[in-house]
């Protein structure tokens, strides 16, 4: 498994939304540089990975890999800065380290970017498009299925049961 030890001189967490992301960079000495509003379009990402760029090596990190999430991360790999995911258990449970109780996309971003710098450990790759890992299904969504398929197999047995029952009763 990839490691991101490190060292970097910058760290920024992505809080990804649909329409816009928030951005927080955390320089390795622990100040913030920049927590910034980001439109969803390759430009806005672009200035925003460019600035963290500039700063050093850079590790971007996004709180979704997928769907909502993919733009940031080609348009950081485009820049040659490495992305790691944030699994939602691990940001969640390690913003309750943090002050505060607010739900924002301020706190999230910084939340982020904090974990990645303190607990690399937490961070998993993103898979290069394209390979076997980039469409794997997540495994809550193959765990939901599963249960779907297991209600369905149960509901066809307990029928062809009771069809049996009134067949045998004629």
């Amino acid at each position: 498994m990839q490691s991101f030890e490190g060292p970097y001189d910058a760290f920024v967490g992505f809080d990804v939304g649909k329409l816009a992301h928030r951005a927080c960079c955390v320089l390795a000495g622990g100040s913030v540089a920049f927590n910034v509003g980001v439109a969803n379009d390759a430009a806005a990402i672009d200035r925003v990975v460019a600035e963290a760029a500039a700063r050093g090596r850079a590790l971007a990190v996004v709180d979704q890999r997928r769907n909502i999430g993919t733009t940031v991360v080609r348009r950081a790999r485009a820049a040659g800065i490495e992305v790691a995911y944030l699994p939602g258990i691990a940001a969640n449970r390690a913003s309750s380290l943090f002050p505060g109780d607010a739900k924002t996309d301020e706190r999230d971003a910084e939340v982020i970017a904090r974990t990645a710098m303190g607990v690399p450990q937490a961070l998993r790759p993103v898979p290069e498009e394209g390979t076997l890992d980039s469409v794997a299904v997540d495994d809550h969504v193959a765990g939901d299925h599963a249960h779907v398929l297991a209600a369905q197999h149960v509901h066809q047995v307990e029928e062809f049961s009771l069809t049996s029952a009134l067949m045998g009763a004629v």
